[in-house]
């Protein structure tokens, strides 16, 4: 199995000579956590996207992780392998020599909430810094509208403010319910669709196809 080329960082900020925020430690401790613990990726999925991988391979590595969830994929070192052959971007997340090395990284996934919150924050950054590049190199340009950027940069704080809020947002419980109700009948309109949800009422699998079956467990004590 012959290695990958190396990985190159991001390029340097040309107007300070600096490398962008990055923590590709974080990022393969990450996706480590993700295989040997498949269940840590409910504890990070609202956290970071795959986006905010600076690593193109990673990216991809996220993204067949998220994709194998949605499907109900068993995952592994193995399955992971495969699934990316599957889908055709096996070369592109590294060939399964990088997949490999990355479910090696750590030995647990006790901290990935940590690694998570160190990717988001990176990611943060690189988004700030690239646009205040635009905005100030903008402000340098007689020709554009003084109105125009002032208004580009209120909106931009207030889109960042919002991406590092949006995890702390309370909804009402309607809205949610509404919105959990509406995405099964999406589902349920997939004929390929494969779900995990699980419900011993045969009527509610009837109306809702996406429902399988599932097991009733009843625990009972002595009062007193």
């Amino acid at each position: 199995m012959s290695q990958p080329s190396a990985y190159s960082p991001p390029p340097s900020n040309s107007e300070f000579g600096l490398l962008p925020p990055s923590a590709i430690d974080a990022e393969k401790a990450i996706l480590s956590g993700l295989i040997i613990e498949p269940d840590s990726y409910y504890q990070v999925h609202n956290l970071i996207q795959a986006e905010m991988f600076s690593d193109n391979r990673y990216k991809v590595i996220y993204e067949l992780i998220q994709q194998m969830h949605l499907e109900d994929e068993a995952l592994d070192l193995l399955t992971l392998t495969q699934f990316a052959a599957k889908q055709g971007c096996l070369e592109k997340a590294g060939g399964a020599y990088e997949i490999t090395h990355v479910s090696g990284f750590v030995v647990q996934a006790a901290h990935i909430t940590q690694h998570a919150l160190i990717l988001r924050e990176c990611f943060l950054r690189r988004t700030v810094i690239n646009k205040c590049q635009l905005l100030a190199r903008n402000a340098y340009d007689r020709s554009e509208d003084i109105e125009n950027i002032i208004n580009n940069t209120i909106d931009f704080i207030q889109e960042i403010t919002t991406n590092i809020f949006s995890n702390n947002q309370v909804h009402k419980y309607s809205e949610v319910l509404i919105k959990y109700v509406d995405e099964i009948k999406t589902i349920s309109e997939q004929k390929e669709y494969k779900s995990s949800l699980k419900s011993t009422i045969a009527s509610l699998r009837r109306l809702v196809p996406t429902y399988g079956r599932g097991h009733l467990i009843i625990v009972a004590a002595r009062p007193g």
